[in-house]
């Protein structure tokens, strides 16, 4: 995770041009690269952690790992504003109200779950009230399904995609990202995808009578060492309700 000059973490939501940082990792090192930055490697051994930082993630206080000087003068170079890259240095939970026996609780950085599940079949839905389409990159998946019917996904409830179990425990409340042009790392300035889901996907999450727009899923899985999933996985309903996750508006 980026963090700024106060330990405030940095994202797309306030800096789009993170949408250009690409990376990749090998057993031992992250590999980064920036438009007109060249590239930059971060070791992830454990010799190569730096000192502890303590953090603002979501206004919650925590602390990281600092990644190194190289880093911070590669991000601060590139964003234009004094930056530092960290690790993880301790877990984060997933909120009391969201876990599942038998499942993790268990994450890093992320907003409030390990894991995001977004359906190719709902996109399409959604595409069709947009003038110009858009792609599931928007919405930052790490797990992307297709063959379900559109919006399926909010009646799931447990599911498995190959050997791995999960709960499927809140529907993902959307911010700006959405109308981030992942290709161009800029916001667009009319929010496009944030009028559409306004008009189909506008609701109340159950779980805290918060409102918001909803696309995508939130799980939590059974963890297992040595568990793989890939690239072609079934993904099997194994438990479904006749009732969303979310109250919809329409």
């Amino acid at each position: 995770m980026l963090i700024g000059e106060r330990g405030q973490f940095l994202s797309q939501r306030i800096m789009p041009e993170l949408a250009l940082v690409k990376t990749a990792v090998d057993e031992d090192s992250l590999h980064i690269t920036a438009p007109g930055m060249g590239s930059l490697t971060v070791g992830l051994n454990a010799e190569s952690t730096g000192a502890e930082i303590h953090i603002d993630l979501f206004k919650k206080p925590g602390t990281g790992i600092d990644a190194g000087i190289d880093a911070k003068h590669y991000f601060t170079e590139y964003l234009g504003k004094s930056a530092r890259l960290i690790r993880v240095s301790g877990t984060r939970t997933v909120k009391p109200e969201c876990q599942v026996d038998g499942a993790t609780t268990q994450m890093g950085f992320a907003d409030s779950f390990p894991t995001l599940l977004a359906s190719n079949n709902s996109l399409d839905k959604l595409n069709e009230q947009l003038r110009t389409p858009i792609t599931i990159d928007r919405f930052r998946p790490n797990i992307v399904i297709d063959g379900a019917e559109p919006y399926e996904e909010d009646y799931w409830r447990t599911i498995r995609i190959g050997d791995m179990s999960c709960y499927v425990v809140r529907a993902s409340a959307r911010c700006s990202i959405p109308d981030i042009n992942q290709r161009k790392g800029a916001l667009l300035k009319e929010r496009p995808v944030a009028m559409a889901l306004r008009k189909s996907r506008k609701g109340v999450d159950p779980l805290n009578d918060s409102s918001g727009v909803f696309f995508g899923q939130n799980l939590v899985h059974v963890f297992k060492p040595g568990t793989v999933i890939k690239l072609g996985d079934v993904v099997e309903v194994v438990q479904s309700s006749i009732v969303r996750n979310v109250v919809l508006d329409t």
